[in-house]
């Protein structure tokens, strides 16, 4: 069965990622020791995240662009008997006031995007933030035979579309280290290399 869009794979084949990331576990507790209290999830999909942490007592948000995402977000909550503020956009254009989160979180996700889409999106994780909130991501490194795959149409520098399944015409900007500093150049970065549980992966935490 070929998927070609986010909503469908969130539809036809809900919960596909149903195990959170194992370093979200990790930030729960630096953000509760620091007195975090409400959590965006950048890209929730259909809700593992948001439900590790609502559970944990975190005030949690989710936005993702997929309408069927956030259904399966909030038929999750509901059935564990927890709640989150779940909105339907674009992670370019949050709709939040400045300052409003203690923390962001993005797994994943960011790099579904142009360059100049990640770079706004940064902008507007960098304005949501309070003053030294914190920001915990995953995204995927620049791989060069990623790019060398038929599948794969380059359209700018490191950045490709698919061109079939659930993924198709979305575009992937995937980075260098050293780029992806360079992203985060508006953050004080405490960490940046290898995500260990998904090696083709970054991880980072930083701060505002």
């Amino acid at each position: 069965m070929e998927i070609l869009d986010w909503d469908s794979a969130y539809r036809l084949r809900p919960y596909v990622e149903n195990q959170p990331h194992p370093e979200v576990g990790l930030m729960g507790s630096l953000f509760a020791k620091h007195g975090v209290q409400r959590v965006l999830d950048l890209g929730c999909g259909d809700g593992r995240h948001l439900v590790l942490l609502a559970a944990r007592g975190f005030q949690v948000f989710g936005l993702d662009r997929s309408f069927w995402g956030l259904r399966r977000s909030a038929e999750w909550l509901q059935r564990e008997g927890l709640s989150a503020g779940l909105v339907q956009g674009e992670m370019t254009c949050l709709p939040w006031p400045p300052g409003f989160f203690d923390a962001v979180i993005s797994i994943q996700v960011i790099n579904h995007n142009r360059l100049s889409g990640m770079i706004r999106t940064l902008e507007e994780v960098h304005r949501v933030l309070r003053e030294a909130g914190y920001f915990y991501g995953t995204l995927a490194r620049f791989n060069p035979a990623v790019l060398e795959d038929p599948r794969h149409e380059v359209i700018e520098p490191r950045t490709f579309v698919r061109l079939e399944g659930f993924e198709k015409g979305i575009p992937h900007h995937n980075p260098t280290e050293v780029e992806l500093d360079t992203l985060l150049s508006s953050f004080d970065v405490l960490t940046l290399g290898e995500d260990t549980f998904e090696p083709s992966y970054f991880s980072f935490l930083a701060q505002k």
